[in-house]
């Protein structure tokens, strides 16, 4: 057995770029930073700790500001691309404050300033869509921003009938998030890059009208197309421009079988066992499930259709025998990627939504019929800019695979950069014969 040792010169640079058009490098304050970024919340967030050194006569506190931008970038190697850093987050400024303290005990502290923000997902979540016929005064209302949203669906620049779900959400994506968020932002900050859509869903249709009456932020608009667990849905800070990434969960099966509709997903990542820190792995049954049901959540609005209709296709509302070990566990999905009414025409069903309900109920038996056997939990291991979130992960001396769900990178100037992964799905790439494998229960 031979041991590879990794060179590790690792480099950083924070820059920030004001709405006020000044910009600022950072770098050479910054005590550490943090990034975190999570399958399972919406926003990425960053907290930069800086030396209170006077620029100017003004330490950073003055200078930097609430929606100001920022790019953090590092390499484990000091590797840079046509003269940059990879980048590890870009995002805006939700706070700046300072700090200073004099104990009891051991002098006053050194003064500190401290930026907080998240990244891209800011403008979906704090950008929002206003149902104008609620107000007292829809016509006062469609005048101001409030009512921008809105108008521009009802202006027909969206469709209002049934349409293919990646086409609807590129169209909102361009209706909302880009002519409503960023460029409004990009006309403050030059430097703010475009932000790009990723949408892969699988090929269906759903019906916009079931969200016509839609108040809330346009990350939960995007986040109730890509219909969870089917989908996900998540800001990738890619190298040339940050990405909003909305597919089908590229979940496999315990034995690395990816189920139809999905599309595989190969590892991309290596987890060198020589670079664990640390790790606290686990199985657990708390996300085990023994009866599946998939049906149309806009049936509910059309009267003809009964919600019951979904469970007489065959595959759809099955109980299965694991019921006798771990008792009634339902898991019952309402999406919106089931359209029941034909080119969104009311009165005239769709039939093809009750065959493809039950398909994603296979889908759904499929890849959490072995929830209980599958790992997660988290590693510490050596900082490094491959982790990112939405991929897997191989640890070759162990043989197995992890799904990345959660990356936290931790900076400590001069001291120490340490990445905290959270995994899920972890299973044997030898399948069940591996070493420590659980029995599965038919």
């Amino acid at each position: 057995m031979s041991l590879t040792v990794q060179s590790f010169q690792p480099k950083f640079s924070i820059t920030v770029h004001t709405w006020r058009g000044q910009t600022f490098d950072l770098t050479g304050d910054v005590v550490s930073w943090t990034t975190t970024k999570s399958l399972a919340q919406p926003q990425g967030q960053f907290v930069i700790e800086l030396t209170a050194n006077k620029h100017n006569g003004y330490d950073w506190y003055y200078w930097i500001q609430p929606m100001d931008y920022v790019e953090i970038r590092a390499s484990a190697t000091g590797r840079t691309v046509n003269g940059e850093l990879p980048i590890i987050m870009r995002g805006f400024v939700d706070s700046t404050s300072g700090s200073f303290n004099i104990g009891q005990q051991g002098g006053p502290t050194e003064p500190r300033v401290i930026i907080q923000g998240r990244d891209f997902s800011k403008l979906l979540l704090e950008w929002q869509i206003l149902y104008l016929w609620e107000q007292n005064n829809p016509l006062l209302g469609a005048a101001g921003l409030t009512g921008k949203s809105l108008i521009t669906l009802l202006n027909g620049q969206v469709p209002m009938q049934n349409e293919s779900l990646n086409a609807l959400c590129q169209q909102l994506f361009d209706v909302l998030v880009k002519q409503q968020a960023v460029q409004p932002v990009q006309s403050y900050i030059a430097a703010v890059p475009d932000l790009e859509a990723a949408f892969s869903f699988p090929d269906y249709e759903t019906w916009l009208m079931t969200v016509a009456s839609y108040s809330g932020s346009f990350w939960n608009l995007f986040s109730y197309l890509a219909s969870p667990p089917f989908g996900e849905l998540f800001v990738w800070d890619a190298p040339d421009a940050p990405q909003l990434v909305g597919r089908m969960t590229p979940y496999k099966t315990y034995d690395g079988v990816t189920p139809s509709p999905g599309k595989t997903l190969e590892p991309t990542i290596t987890i060198d066992q020589s670079e664990i820190q640390a790790y606290q792995l686990g199985r657990t049954d708390n996300d085990v499930y023994t009866y599946y049901l998939t049906w149309g959540d806009n049936t509910v609005v059309n009267s003809s259709l009964g919600q019951a209709a979904y469970a007489l296709e065959p595959g759809n509302g099955v109980p299965t025998s694991n019921a006798n070990l771990y008792g009634t566990r339902p898991l019952i999905i309402d999406s919106p990627w089931l359209s029941p009414l034909s080119g969104g025409q009311q009165g005239k069903p769709n039939n093809n939504a009750f065959t493809q309900a039950a398909d994603m109920n296979k889908w759904l038996m499929a890849v959490m019929a072995d929830n209980a056997r599958f790992e997660q939990g988290t590693f510490t291991v050596h900082g490094h800019e491959k982790y990112a979130i939405g991929q897997y992960a191989t640890l070759p001396e162990w043989d197995t695979e992890y799904y990345i769900a959660g990356v936290q990178h931790n900076y400590v100037q001069y001291q120490t950069w340490q990445t905290q992964l959270t995994v899920e799905r972890g299973r044997p790439l030898a399948g069940s014969k591996a070493k420590g494998a659980v029995p599965l229960v038919t």
